[in-house]
């Protein structure tokens, strides 16, 4: 019976020991991850505009002014939980950046043309990517997607084109 007792006592000490270690492990998930959010809130908080660097606005867009009204329209998205996406963005509605409702980032798109075929419908084309698919930099009439349903369009093909790259 003494046997069966020590037996007992050690397992009951080899348990309490264990769950110390998860224990205190936990703890110290839960308070680096506390205070490193409290850390990167007050340093958001802290950090100023981002506004594109001036060498960047007279070399890369030839002195336009739209760069800034872009990067303030940048800074305002925001993401929202998408089941098997894992993430799309919110809409926003700017001057340079347009999302729908869907989280899709808005593109040209070719007119409607009244002499085609009425029984046939235009092609799709959907494109996938990251941020420069997106148009991190561009307008919507002048992201990569754009650009493409507008040399389409040129040369007399009827397609809707696809944004489904997310920036990021």
């Amino acid at each position: 019976m003494t046997s069966f007792l020590r037996r007992t006592q050690g397992v009951f000490r080899w348990m309490g020991s264990a769950w110390m270690i998860v224990g205190l492990t936990l703890f110290v998930i839960l308070f680096l991850e506390g205070s490193l959010r409290l850390v990167f809130f007050v340093k958001d908080q802290m950090a100023g505009r981002t506004i594109p660097d001036p060498r960047v606005i007279a070399e890369g867009y030839g002195g336009e002014t739209w760069p800034i009204r872009h990067y303030q329209e940048l800074e305002r998205l925001s993401v929202r939980w998408e089941p098997y996406v894992y993430f799309r963005q919110r809409p926003i509605a700017g001057q340079t950046i347009t999302i729908d409702e869907r989280g899709f980032r808005k593109r040209w798109q070719s007119p409607r043309d009244p002499t085609a075929d009425a029984h046939r419908r235009p092609s799709r084309i959907w494109m996938f990517g990251g941020s420069s698919l997106w148009g991190f930099g561009a307008r919507d009439d002048q992201t990569i997607p754009s650009l493409v349903a507008q040399k389409i369009h040129a040369h007399g093909i009827q397609a809707i084109v696809g944004n489904f790259s997310e920036i990021g």
